[in-house]
């Protein structure tokens, strides 16, 4: 069900629709001919999720992001072909390189046998996707000091990431932004965001 729920995600996403996770039962998607329940889908988000396959807001009472969008890790495994349940050999802390090995005549480099290929997801997405994360959750923060100061720190992040993207810089911006979600974000929320920023200072490069 993994593979086949981040298919359709992706495939959402592509046509511009914006879906609840619910809607993916609706399809009526079946495993040995036997309908996937809630408990299913819930468990499969929460797992695509955890992995960083998929991303979207969450619910106190869900484990599973609400309205699931592919994270740039996740559209690369659809777009190649590959299943979530395969290994990634030397996947790094940030998840940040998978590398592919082809055991057949593949449609890779002229055809060639045993071929290995690595592709780089580079820690520039990563903080793309972070910024996107807590600029859509900028409402939930009550307190309109540290919503400022959360969002100018956003800001920041994202113009480093446009700009020059020095690896530096964007850690030192990154670990303020740890400190700025931890004021801003009680529970769950600001929990979650802040293992993300701190999964980015992981990618970066020493």
């Amino acid at each position: 069900m993994r593979d086949e729920y981040l298919v359709w995600v992706v495939d959402q996403d592509d046509a511009g629709a914006s879906p609840t996770s619910d809607a993916f039962l609706a399809t009526g998607a079946t495993y040995l001919g036997m309908s996937y329940t809630q408990e299913d889908l819930e468990q499969t988000g929460k797992w695509l999720h955890e992995g960083r396959f998929i991303k979207g807001p969450m619910a106190s009472q869900r484990p599973d992001p609400l309205r699931p969008s592919p994270t740039a890790k996740g559209r690369w495994i659809v777009e190649e072909g590959r299943s979530v349940n395969e290994p990634t050999n030397g996947e790094t802390a940030g998840g940040s390189t998978y590398n592919n090995h082809f055991h057949a005549p593949a449609n890779v480099a002229q055809n060639s046998h045993d071929v290995h290929q690595t592709i780089n997801i580079g820690w520039q997405d990563q903080a793309r996707e972070l910024v996107d994360e807590i600029s859509r959750r900028l409402d939930d923060v009550e307190s309109e000091q540290a919503r400022t100061e959360l969002a100018a720190t956003v800001a920041e992040l994202r113009a480093e990431v446009d700009g020059q993207a020095r690896p530096h810089a964007v850690r030192g911006i990154v670990t303020k932004l740890g400190l700025a979600i931890t004021t801003a974000m009680a529970g769950e929320l600001g929990s979650e965001l802040t293992q993300h920023a701190f999964q980015l200072l992981g990618a970066l490069p020493a």
